[in-house]
């Protein structure tokens, strides 16, 4: 139970991240930064090609997020009805675990990839510091 509300932990961080970047991406451009939170996307200024290819992948990527979230809900419905039974399946449970986070790994990387190419250079350096400072908290 604890590794998987570690994982509902995970997405939740994921989607929270995700949902504060899409604030920036459907918010209106006005000249009132100091209101926005500090972690928005306004500090890359971004282009509008830019942005528009961004609430792109964003979609792109909430889709497999949903996917993924889906697929946590029917491990954890296994897990539930497995846990109960006299013998506990631990290889299994591992398997589908394992499986599981690789692929959030792999999703967390494609888009970190997709971004990588959206940005240029001085725009990526702003945000992998705005990365460390997400991390740290």
């Amino acid at each position: 139970m604890i590794r998987l509300h570690c994982q509902k932990s995970n997405l939740i961080r994921w989607f929270l991240v995700a949902a504060l970047l899409l604030s920036f991406a459907f918010g209106d451009e006005d000249d009132y930064e100091e209101e926005h939170m500090p972690k928005d996307l306004s500090f890359l200024h971004l282009s509008p090609s830019q942005q528009l290819q961004f609430k792109e992948l964003l979609s792109h990527y909430f889709d497999r997020l949903h996917t993924i979230h889906e697929k946590e809900e029917k491990l954890e419905k296994w897990l539930e009805k497995n846990f109960v039974k006299e013998n506990f399946d631990k290889a299994e449970y591992l398997k589908r675990s394992v499986e599981l986070k690789k692929e959030k790994v792999r999703i967390e990387a494609d888009f970190l990839a997709d971004l990588h190419k959206l940005l240029s250079p001085k725009q990526r350096e702003k945000f992998a510091r705005y990365i460390e400072e997400w991390e740290d908290e």
